[in-house]
Parts: C-alpha cells; sequence; structure tokens
C-alpha cells in the first residue's frame, strides 16, 4: 500500500510540473 500510495503522489508531481511547464 505504501509503495501505491507514493507512485500516486509522483504521478500527481509529475502532472502539477506539466501543467506548469505548460504556462510557463
Amino acid at each position: 500500500m505504501d509503495q501505491y500510495e507514493s507512485k500516486e503522489q509522483m504521478n500527481i508531481l509529475s502532472d502539477v510540473k506539466k501543467s506548469v511547464a505548460i504556462d510557463g
């Protein structure tokens, strides 16, 4: 469960980075 949660967080972080890259 821990691994899955951290994987989800990393996916969210990469999504945010992509959004920032598109905006900036």
